[in-house]
This record gives structure tokens, C-alpha cells and sequence, in this order.
């Protein structure tokens, strides 16, 4: 195990000679073997969905998972995807900053309201270190929270868009509405993840004008 304070300049080193087959690679056959990855879990029974993990490693590959147990034979969804060098860089700067992980970060001074169950995980070979909590005052566990919070809101966004312009298109206005207002405030990251999608809404003759030009603002904050 190196020295905390060694870390970071090696990890900067591993990102740097990465080759871009080795990122492939990762991405393809899954986010297994000795490259560091951050894991996000999430459970509210409440929600739907109620369970979800959001996996990220070093290389920028990334898997998102979510099992819906009230279906009868439904396996969820499984997406893999990669997100932007940026954010990448980011969590793992966040988890560098919280030691991996080891650490108690739940808030127990009083009671607070119940947000769901969080689990951060990092894992680099055989070593692996996790802190679970419902709300954390720690300004890096909350940065963090909201990264994967909000890649996950851009993937359900994802799915009820596909569904709505499938089943529904007068309602694809509304939800791209609502999309719109999360973007601008945080709460959706990694929109270029969903940028496919919001081309097709775009250029497709059967949805409204007005919906249309809402995809193409969501594309402008995407970077595309």
C-alpha cells in the first residue's frame, strides 16, 4: 500500500500512459482486473428505481445498473458508457481527498430526513474500502453524491425520454422542460452520455417544434 501523500502524483502517471486500447478494453469487457474504479450504490424503497449502482474507473469507462424488483421478469437496465475526462478527474481527486474511503461520514449529531442509502466504494485490486450513509456534512462526500446523483438522473431522463417519444410525444415537451431546469440548476451531468437520443428527438419531423428546440438547447449544454 503507498503512502497517502505518494498517490496522487502516481496517479496521475497511471492516467497518463494509459493507452487508448487499454480504455477500450476496460470499457468492453467490463469494469473488472486491477484498474481503480469508484462504485456508487443507492437504495430508497420509496423511489423508482430503488436500487442503483454507477460504477466509474480510472480510464473513463463507466456501467450503470438498476434492477426493478416489482416487475415480474424484468432484468432492469444495464448501460455502459463513458463519461467526460473532466468528471473523471474529479471523483477520483474527491476520493484521493477522502482517503479511499476509509472513514465514517454519516451525520449523527440529530436526525435528519432519510435520502436513501449511500454507498461509496473504491477498489484497486485486491484493496477495497467503502463508507455508507444516508446524508454526510462533508463537503467531499456531498460533491461526490452529487456527480453520481446526477449521472443517474441523465440516465433515467434517458429512459422515460425514449419511452414518451415512443408511446407519448405530445408529453416530450414537458419532460424536456423539466430536463432543461435540472441542467441549468446541477442536477443532471454527463448529458452527452444521452446525446443520441436528443439528436433523433431533434431531427424527428413527428414531435413538436417546441420540443424539438428544447433538445437542441439540452444538446447545447452537452457540449454537442
Amino acid at each position: 500500500m503507498k503512502p497517502v501523500f505518494q498517490r496522487p502524483l502516481l496517479f496521475v502517471l497511471f492516467i497518463a500512459t494509459l493507452p487508448f486500447s487499454f480504455g477500450q478494453n476496460i470499457f468492453t469487457e467490463g469494469l473488472k482486473g486491477n484498474i481503480p474504479t469508484v462504485r456508487f450504490n443507492f437504495e430508497n424503497p420509496g423511489l423508482k428505481p430503488a436500487t442503483y449502482e454507477i460504477s466509474i474507473d480510472a480510464a473513463g469507462g463507466a456501467e450503470y445498473v438498476t434492477r426493478d424488483e416489482a416487475s415480474a421478469g424484468s432484468d432492469g437496465v444495464h448501460r455502459r458508457f463513458e463519461v467526460s475526462k473532466a468528471t473523471r478527474n474529479r471523483i477520483f481527486e474527491l476520493t484521493e481527498v477522502l482517503r479511499q474511503f476509509r472513514g465514517d461520514y454519516e451525520f449523527r449529531k440529530h436526525r435528519v430526513a432519510f435520502t436513501g442509502h449511500k454507498t461509496l466504494t473504491y477498489t484497486e485490486g485486491a484493496e477495497q474500502y467503502s463508507t455508507r450513509y444516508n446524508w454526510s456534512e462533508n463537503r467531499d462526500i456531498t460533491e461526490l453524491t452529487a456527480i453520481f446523483q446526477g449521472i443517474a438522473n441523465t440516465l433515467q431522463a434517458e429512459a422515460r425520454l425514449a419511452s414518451l417519444r415512443k408511446y407519448d410525444k405530445l408529453g416530450l415537451d414537458a419532460e424536456l422542460k423539466s430536463m432543461e431546469s435540472q441542467a441549468k440548476g446541477g442536477g443532471l451531468k454527463e448529458l452527452q452520455i444521452i446525446s443520441k437520443l436528443l439528436n433523433d428527438i431533434k431531427r424527428d419531423p413527428a414531435v413538436m417544434r417546441m420540443a424539438r428546440d428544447r433538445a437542441e438547447r439540452l444538446l447545447q449544454l452537452a457540449g454537442n
